[in-house]
């Protein structure tokens, strides 16, 4: 028997074939797993779109009582029931800024006022106007 080569024809022809299924199933698998991660993300948002809905119903259940609504009616629109005498505190959120010394405004001790802000932007106007036209 003559000594045959290590690559006979059926080996050339099966390698061949092989290559070709890789070839033609290369694209519809990357297609496939491309399909996956977008089905992945949108399974996310549809669950981050249902506890949204979840809160907006727990929300519109909250509005539906009319203890809740006359609350934010209180709080929000200053309002008051009959017979109760409102009070508001003007500058409470100021005195509370003074308290822990963020207060705005407040240059050394004297306050700088509406008008000296106003003033201080005019000028600021004019100077930048002044260098725009040297320009």
């Amino acid at each position: 028997m003559a000594a045959r080569g290590s690559l006979t024809g059926r080996a050339l022809v099966l390698a061949a074939v092989g290559v070709l299924l890789v070839v033609t199933l290369a694209v519809p698998a990357r297609t496939w797993f491309a399909q996956r991660s977008d089905i992945a993300r949108l399974q996310g948002e549809v669950a981050a779109a249902q506890t949204r809905i979840s809160e907006l119903t727990m929300q519109r259940a909250r509005w539906q009582d009319p203890a809740f609504i006359a609350a934010q009616a209180r709080s929000r629109l200053h309002m008051a029931m009959p017979g109760e005498v409102p009070y508001l505190l003007v500058g409470a959120e100021e005195f509370a800024k003074q308290q822990t010394g963020t207060t705005p405004g407040v240059v050394g001790s004297a306050p700088v006022t509406w008008l000296d802000r106003f003033l201080a932007s005019w000028r600021a106007a004019d100077e930048s106007a002044a260098t725009d036209a040297s320009n």
